[in-house]
Protein backbone atom coordinates (compact mmCIF):
# COMPACT_ATOMS: atom_id res chain seq x y z
CA UNK A 1 0.00 0.00 0.00
CA UNK A 2 1.08 3.46 -0.76
CA UNK A 3 1.69 6.41 1.27
CA UNK A 4 -0.74 9.38 0.58
CA UNK A 5 0.53 12.47 -1.16
CA UNK A 6 -0.27 14.27 2.46
CA UNK A 7 2.02 12.02 4.66
CA UNK A 8 4.76 11.93 2.10
CA UNK A 9 4.38 15.74 2.10
CA UNK A 10 5.03 15.80 5.98
CA UNK A 11 7.62 13.15 6.05
CA UNK A 12 9.79 15.17 3.37
CA UNK A 13 10.11 18.18 5.82
CA UNK A 14 9.83 16.35 9.54
CA UNK A 15 9.40 18.92 12.70
CA UNK A 16 13.16 18.88 13.62
CA UNK A 17 14.17 19.35 9.66
CA UNK A 18 16.87 22.16 8.32
CA UNK A 19 13.77 23.22 6.35
CA UNK A 20 11.21 23.45 8.94
CA UNK A 21 13.81 25.83 11.39
CA UNK A 22 14.68 28.05 8.46
CA UNK A 23 10.50 28.35 7.61
CA UNK A 24 9.81 29.34 11.13
CA UNK A 25 12.82 31.90 11.62
CA UNK A 26 11.67 32.94 8.30
CA UNK A 27 8.12 33.51 10.05
CA UNK A 28 9.43 35.12 13.11
CA UNK A 29 11.35 37.40 11.46
CA UNK A 30 8.05 38.56 9.07
CA UNK A 31 6.02 38.82 12.24
CA UNK A 32 8.57 40.77 14.33
CA UNK A 33 8.55 42.82 11.52
CA UNK A 34 5.22 43.75 11.03
CA UNK A 35 4.94 44.02 14.89
CA UNK A 36 7.50 46.65 14.21
CA UNK A 37 5.07 48.06 11.55
CA UNK A 38 2.53 48.70 14.43
CA UNK A 39 4.59 49.60 17.24
CA UNK A 40 6.36 52.23 15.60
CA UNK A 41 2.82 53.63 14.34
CA UNK A 42 1.90 53.93 17.81
CA UNK A 43 4.70 55.24 18.58
CA UNK A 44 3.95 57.97 15.82
CA UNK A 45 0.87 58.41 17.86
CA UNK A 46 2.26 58.89 21.15
CA UNK A 47 4.95 61.48 20.00
CA UNK A 48 2.25 63.52 17.94
CA UNK A 49 -0.12 63.72 20.82
CA UNK A 50 2.31 64.06 23.58
CA UNK A 51 4.38 67.42 21.74
CA UNK A 52 1.90 67.72 18.71
CA UNK A 53 3.89 70.10 15.72
CA UNK A 54 6.68 71.65 16.88
CA UNK A 55 10.61 72.40 16.74
CA UNK A 56 11.31 69.16 18.83
CA UNK A 57 8.73 66.97 16.92
CA UNK A 58 10.35 68.16 13.69
CA UNK A 59 13.87 67.72 14.62
CA UNK A 60 13.12 64.15 16.34
CA UNK A 61 11.55 62.31 13.23
CA UNK A 62 13.73 63.97 10.48
CA UNK A 63 16.73 62.78 12.90
CA UNK A 64 15.10 59.68 12.88
CA UNK A 65 14.10 59.29 9.44
CA UNK A 66 18.04 58.83 8.61
CA UNK A 67 18.72 55.40 10.66
CA UNK A 68 15.45 54.25 10.17
CA UNK A 69 16.26 54.52 6.12
CA UNK A 70 19.43 52.44 6.97
CA UNK A 71 17.31 49.55 9.18
CA UNK A 72 15.04 49.39 6.17
CA UNK A 73 17.62 49.04 3.15
CA UNK A 74 20.56 46.44 5.13
CA UNK A 75 17.83 44.49 8.05
CA UNK A 76 14.59 44.32 5.85
CA UNK A 77 15.55 45.10 2.09
CA UNK A 78 18.69 43.51 -0.14
CA UNK A 79 20.80 42.26 2.54
CA UNK A 80 17.82 40.02 3.63
CA UNK A 81 16.99 38.41 0.37
CA UNK A 82 20.56 37.52 -0.76
CA UNK A 83 21.68 36.20 2.79
CA UNK A 84 18.76 33.78 3.77
CA UNK A 85 18.78 32.04 0.82
CA UNK A 86 22.86 31.76 0.79
CA UNK A 87 22.69 30.39 4.05
CA UNK A 88 19.92 28.36 3.44
CA UNK A 89 21.73 26.33 0.42
CA UNK A 90 24.76 26.29 3.03
CA UNK A 91 22.78 23.99 5.31
CA UNK A 92 21.18 22.14 2.69
CA UNK A 93 24.65 21.01 1.51
CA UNK A 94 27.64 21.60 3.40
CA UNK A 95 27.83 20.87 7.33
CA UNK A 96 26.05 23.11 9.78
CA UNK A 97 29.45 24.37 10.97
CA UNK A 98 30.13 25.92 7.31
CA UNK A 99 26.61 27.76 7.19
CA UNK A 100 27.36 29.21 11.24
CA UNK A 101 31.01 30.23 10.03
CA UNK A 102 29.45 32.40 7.11
CA UNK A 103 26.79 33.85 9.31
CA UNK A 104 30.01 34.61 11.27
CA UNK A 105 31.95 36.32 8.88
CA UNK A 106 28.91 37.99 7.54
CA UNK A 107 27.68 39.31 10.52
CA UNK A 108 31.20 40.24 11.55
CA UNK A 109 32.02 41.82 8.24
CA UNK A 110 28.23 43.51 8.04
CA UNK A 111 29.32 45.18 11.58
CA UNK A 112 32.42 46.84 10.67
CA UNK A 113 30.90 48.11 7.61
CA UNK A 114 28.25 49.55 9.92
CA UNK A 115 30.35 50.78 12.82
CA UNK A 116 32.50 53.05 9.32
CA UNK A 117 28.59 53.99 8.76
CA UNK A 118 27.88 55.12 12.35
CA UNK A 119 31.16 57.08 12.44
CA UNK A 120 30.44 58.92 9.16
CA UNK A 121 26.97 59.28 10.38
CA UNK A 122 27.89 61.05 13.52
CA UNK A 123 31.11 63.12 11.26
CA UNK A 124 29.23 64.39 8.59
CA UNK A 125 25.48 64.97 10.53
CA UNK A 126 25.59 68.73 9.70
CA UNK A 127 25.26 67.82 5.94
CA UNK A 128 23.39 64.54 6.18
CA UNK A 129 20.73 66.87 7.99
CA UNK A 130 20.90 69.96 5.24
CA UNK A 131 20.44 66.80 2.56
CA UNK A 132 17.68 65.49 4.12
CA UNK A 133 15.58 68.36 5.41
CA UNK A 134 17.41 71.27 3.69
CA UNK A 135 15.08 74.09 4.75
CA UNK A 136 15.91 73.55 8.36
CA UNK A 137 19.48 75.25 8.37
CA UNK A 138 17.34 78.60 7.94
CA UNK A 139 15.76 77.91 11.81
CA UNK A 140 19.48 77.59 13.95
CA UNK A 141 18.00 76.43 16.95
CA UNK A 142 15.68 73.47 14.96
CA UNK A 143 19.22 72.65 12.72
CA UNK A 144 21.29 72.08 15.43
CA UNK A 145 18.64 70.36 17.02
CA UNK A 146 17.97 67.91 14.53
CA UNK A 147 22.10 67.79 13.73
CA UNK A 148 22.29 66.69 17.58
CA UNK A 149 19.37 64.24 17.46
CA UNK A 150 20.96 62.57 14.29
CA UNK A 151 24.16 62.14 15.89
CA UNK A 152 22.62 60.45 19.17
CA UNK A 153 20.37 57.92 16.87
Amino acid sequence: MSESPSSSAANANPPGSERSRVVKAAGIVGGSTFLSRIFGFIRDMVIAGFFGAGVATDAFFVAFRIPNLLRSLLAEGSLTIAFVPVFTEYLKTRSREEALKLASVSFTLLSMVLAVITLAGILLAPWIVRLIAWGFSSDPGRFGLTVYLTRLM
